[in-house]
């Protein structure tokens, strides 16, 4: 695949990357930071993108003009699908493309019970699929890392997951595929790094592409 100098290059400089998708069209992915994400992480992030899909990641500042979504922000658990619909009807410029937000906080789907939330915490979460929206937070990534599956490899994973959500991929079953979470109780499947888009994902994208 053709990614151009720019992004070829980087490949240099980040982590070891897996097979990538099929040629695609160039995309402009913003990434933001909601809490506590660190620049480094941010960095890991936009390296982990651009060595895997043809486009460009570009850093920004959230434009908060909505007390609601402020508030959403402040509580201590991130309701992932009411913000994600708040801030698009609100806060979120029509000119951004695709757009992953960063954050340190736990993350749930949407708003339950503080218990069931609370067990049923999230990597991710993209707003449809295909989308221009989606979350990630560190907090369940930091505690699910190991010897075998560094941090930083499993925030790779989960932004090139979350992006493939927003170019139009549902989670698969498949073993080994990118887009195979391991479910709430089993992240066997997630875990494990030696992954690629797998068959039936691929025969999706060439036909969307």
């Amino acid at each position: 695949m053709n990614l151009g100098k720019g992004i070829v290059l980087l490949i240099f400089f980040c982590y070891p990357v897996t097979k990538a998708p099929p040629q695609l069209s160039r995309i402009q992915v913003t990434v933001i930071s909601l809490h506590g994400v660190s620049m480094k992480e941010k960095i890991i992030v936009k390296e982990g993108l651009e060595s895997y899909y043809p486009g460009e990641v570009i850093f920004k500042e959230l434009p908060l003009t909505n007390g609601t979504v402020q508030s959403m922000l402040n509580e201590e658990v991130i309701y992932a699908k009411p913000l994600l619909d708040t801030l698009k009807k609100h806060s979120l410029p029509s000119t951004w493309s695709k757009t992953i937000l960063l954050t340190d906080k736990k993350l749930t789907v949407s708003k339950l019970p503080f218990e069931y939330s609370m067990k049923y915490l999230v990597r991710g979460f993209a707003e449809s699929v295909p989308g221009n929206l989606a979350i990630i937070s560190t907090y369940k990534l930091k505690h699910e890392q190991s010897e075998n599956a560094p941090y930083h490899k499993l925030l790779i994973k989960t932004a090139r997951h979350e992006m493939g959500h927003l170019i139009g991929l549902h989670h698969c079953n498949e073993t080994g595929c990118l887009m195979n979470t391991g479910g709430f109780n089993n992240n066997v499947q997630f875990l494990d790094l030696d992954y690629k888009i797998g068959a039936k994902c691929q025969n999706l994208l060439d036909s969307i592409y």
